[in-house]
């Protein structure tokens, strides 16, 4: 069955906590992709050898920019904070986040009243969706993450468990005016609503071609937890639970 790849551009809001727990926190909630975090996951769930001095190099660079400013161009001293680094992901005591959401607009069909349910419009509707793509851009305010040094590519695709297929969301009729009326308020003549989609992150892929002249595709594997859908882009408006097909 054939899969297709499904953007999802997220605005960048979170950055990364250095926390004593390896896999995050119990009942830690889900946060917008960053380029920092997605590297901290990706490198922490072995896409990359932590052991080899250039990831080290780099993985320093971009998670822990102010000490590698102060540090780098002192060999002995950055010896030893690359020995720290090692160490903390040897003794699994490095932070990495592994639940991240991300949010996609969509155009609504005309409400099927004998199915109850808002259809998505034809031509924006998941199907047998295998992968997504979770994007962080490198932080601008970051004198580390500038220019064309790093050898990470800005977006990470997340391989899901089982291709994805969402039709619309469920809603029951006495909803409707009220929706129908919120749409006229704002003047959508589109019909937009617009979709959280969390995942949980549970490996990734080997990366390669780790050089100053390549770039190294992140691919994280994992599954999508939920599929809920809003009226505005702040989330603060829920009208509706997709109708998932896997």
């Amino acid at each position: 069955m054939k899969r297709w790849i499904l953007a999802l551009f997220a605005a960048v809001f979170l950055l990364a906590s250095a926390r004593p727990s390896f896999a995050g926190l119990p009942g830690e909630g889900y946060a917008w992709p960053t380029f920092k975090e997605l590297v901290q996951t990706f490198v922490a769930l072995k896409g990359l050898d932590i052991t080899d001095p250039k990831v080290t190099d780099l993985y320093g660079k971009i998670v822990y920019c102010s000490i590698y400013e102060k540090e780098f161009s002192n060999d002995m001293l950055w010896k030893q904070f690359r020995e720290k680094i090692v160490a903390r992901f040897l003794k699994q005591k490095e932070y990495y986040r592994v639940r991240y959401q991300v949010v996609i607009p969509f155009d609504i069909g005309h409400y099927d009243f004998k199915k109850q349910y808002f259809p998505i419009a034809s031509r924006q509707s998941f199907e047998n969706v295998g992968y997504l793509s979770l994007s962080g851009q490198p932080s601008a305010s970051s004198p580390c993450l500038r220019g064309r040094n790093l050898i990470f590519t800005a977006g990470v695709t997340l391989k899901t468990a089982n291709p994805l297929t969402i039709k619309g969301f469920s809603l029951p009729e006495k909803d409707v005016a009220k929706i129908m009326a919120r749409m006229v308020e704002g003047r959508d003549k589109k019909r937009k609503v617009y979709a959280r989609i969390r995942v949980l992150v549970t490996g990734a892929e080997k990366g390669v071609n780790v050089s100053a002249d390549n770039y190294v595709q992140m691919v994280l594997t994992g599954k999508v937890v939920s599929v809920d859908f809003f009226l505005d882009s702040q989330l603060t408006e829920p009208v509706g639970q997709a109708i998932v097909i896997r």
